[in-house]
């Protein structure tokens, strides 16, 4: 009883800290606002530009090639601005697509555009080759340039030899990125079915979070378990020349992430890929499923209305129904004898189903869905950075500068075991340092935007776009026959476990968070498990089902202690293997 009135009394002086330090920061932001205007005038480029600003470049850009494109097959200059208005009512109905920073002509709506240019269907080929060394196609961007570096580096650890390889692959937005794969020299060989396993970090993570040292490295872990391991670079962190500095959230959901997935299924020869990540990472994989599946959904709702045939949905289906539902309009195409406007739509959607086709499964490890920024002190600290960092004239948010001020001044470190559980570490202190210098770095400061808007508001991430698509309201149409696996930790001041909500609705009773408000997977089997000990990892019912979504609440576990620290290696780690296999050894 004692220990309950304790954890009542924190949690109480916690809510009032944090909700007096909000009530500060709305203050502060009213006092400054004019300040920021003036600001953001002078200087925009230390504030997220607007995606109608975005999406003007965009267009901008994509009409001087186009023009170039027009006069190397006709011989005349089309004006900026009929060549503009074609561009904007084709994005209406779909001859382009959009990527945010860049936009590109899809080559299979070639037809759709001359005719709305006016020039001769006989000409498709000339515009084609033209076309694609102005680079208005994708695949011009793409082809060739997923490589290899050249060098594979061997590294030893005692008696094991593991082999690593770093990859360098283009988003869809034609930016480089990069990957590293670490295999264990004999427990792996080209063309074998062992599990593709692609680690997403967190939020300021560079992908050495998952491999800061020889002794416990997660990722060598996995190698020697006889799996392929990923390590994805987010945003070019850890590349000061390679930084994406314009990136969001969405960026890596809608564009870097999907395209690591094509590259990845590529190499391996078609083989599927289990997602892991942590924090960001863990809902980056659940919302990249989200935005695929939404615009697949979309794709098919437009073909049945434009063949005259029963509306059609995603939600509650399996990817194999998905796919017999787009043989049935083949078939119906065919029969028609309708043109090439549907089978470019099919087309369209086969391609979103082949990515959603690549995942295997995912792991989510401290992925918050929603927050409650009056949970805890630390919401309203990180919301202050939105006044802070560009007075400090700041245009990415300053990790570097946290770890050379941590160097000089080792007390100002002290609030980063706000995230972990002291209890799990020999010397805690020892483990934040090498955990900040190895494994975090400077991130875009749109990501850090796009993340300190969803705590603010209460709700879930939303797109910055002019629809502000709410990602988790969107969970339903996520393919019922991908196992998730979604892990919290019960400590954990980032990632509540009120999340586990999603999954069984009494872990958020009591939270001051409505999660009703947002949908729900569709999946049949849907369970939370808690443990606290290898017993009990080693005792959950955990099997391959035809549909599951499977909550854990983990005790001990704050949000930097997953995969290191005492129960984080005898807990965790053995549970994330047990996960492994079964999404492995799943039908789908």
């Amino acid at each position: 009883m004692f220990d309950a009135l304790k954890i009542r009394a924190r949690t109480a002086v916690l809510r009032g800290s944090a909700t007096a330090l909000n009530t500060l920061y709305q203050g502060m932001s009213g006092l400054r606002a004019g300040a920021v205007k003036d600001l953001a005038k002078t200087r925009p480029e230390l504030y997220v530009k607007p995606s109608e600003a975005i999406a003007s470049e965009a267009i901008d850009n994509l009409v001087d090639f186009l023009q170039l494109t027009i006069r190397a097959i006709t011989g005349e200059t089309r004006p900026y601005e009929e060549v503009e208005i074609i561009i904007r009512e084709g994005i209406e109905v779909g001859i382009f697509e959009d990527f945010g920073k860049v936009m590109y002509v899809k080559k299979s709506r070639v037809p759709d555009l001359l005719k709305n240019l006016k020039i001769d269907e006989k000409k498709q080929d000339a515009f084609i080759e033209a076309g694609t060394e102005h680079t208005i196609f994708k695949e011009s961007v793409f082809e060739g340039q997923r490589v290899a570096r050249a060098q594979i580096k061997t590294r030893k650890v005692g008696k094991d030899r593991y082999k690593e390889r770093d990859y360098i692959f283009p988003s869809r937005e034609g930016l480089f990125n990069h990957m590293k794969r670490i295999t264990h020299a004999e427990k792996v060989q080209a063309g074998d079915n062992r599990p593709d396993k692609l680690y997403l970090p967190g939020t300021a993570c560079l992908p050495d979070f998952y491999d800061l040292n020889d002794e416990k490295s997660l990722a060598l872990e996995e190698a020697k378990a006889s799996s392929w391991v990923y390590l994805l670079n987010s945003c070019g962190l850890g590349n000061k020349t390679e930084r994406d500095r314009g990136s969001t959230v969405d960026t890596e959901i809608s564009n870097l992430l999907p395209a690591a997935i094509d590259f990845l299924r590529a190499v391996s020869k078609g083989k599927q890929i289990i997602l892991i990540g942590h924090s960001k990472g863990g809902f980056n994989a659940l919302y990249m499923l989200v935005r695929q599946a939404y615009k697949l959904n979309n794709i098919i709702n437009k073909i049945s209305r434009g063949l005259n045939v029963e509306p059609y949905s995603v939600e509650g289906k399996t990817r194999k129904e998905i796919r017999e539902q787009l043989d049935q309009y083949e078939q119906i195409i065919t029969a028609q004898g309708n043109g090439h406007t549907f089978r470019a739509c099919l087309e369209e959607a086969k391609e979103y189903l082949q990515r959603l086709d690549s995942v295997k499964g995912v792991q989510a490890l401290g992925s918050p869905l929603a927050f409650d920024k009056n949970s805890h002190p630390i919401f309203p600290i990180f919301l202050n950075l939105n006044i802070i960092l560009p007075l400090l004239m700041q245009d990415e948010v300053p990790v570097d500068l946290g770890k050379r001020l941590a160097r000089m001044f080792p007390w100002a470190a002290k609030g980063a075991r706000m995230l972990i559980n002291p209890a799990n570490f020999d010397d805690p202190d020892a483990f934040l340092r090498e955990l900040a210098e190895k494994g975090t770095d400077s991130f875009p400061l749109g990501v850090g935007f796009q993340m300190l808007k969803a705590i603010y508001s209460g709700q879930g991430l939303r797109r910055m776009t002019k629809d502000k698509f709410e990602y988790p309201k969107y969970l339903h149409l996520i393919p019922i026959d991908i196992p998730i696996f979604m892990l919290y930790g019960d400590m954990d001041i980032l990632a509540p476990t009120f999340n586990l909500g999603f999954i069984d609705p009494k872990y958020a009773e009591g939270s001051k968070i409505d999660l009703n408000r947002f949908s729900t997977f569709r999946h049949k089997k849907k369970l939370v498990y808690e443990v606290a000990s290898l017993e009990d990892v080693m005792g959950l019912d955990l099997k391959p089902r035809e549909s599951q979504v499977i909550g854990i609440k983990i005790a001990n576990i704050n949000h930097l202690d997953f995969f290191y620290g005492k129960t984080g290696m005898r807990v965790v780690r053995p549970l994330m293997r047990r996960i492994n296999e079964v999404i492995w050894t799943s039908a789908a």
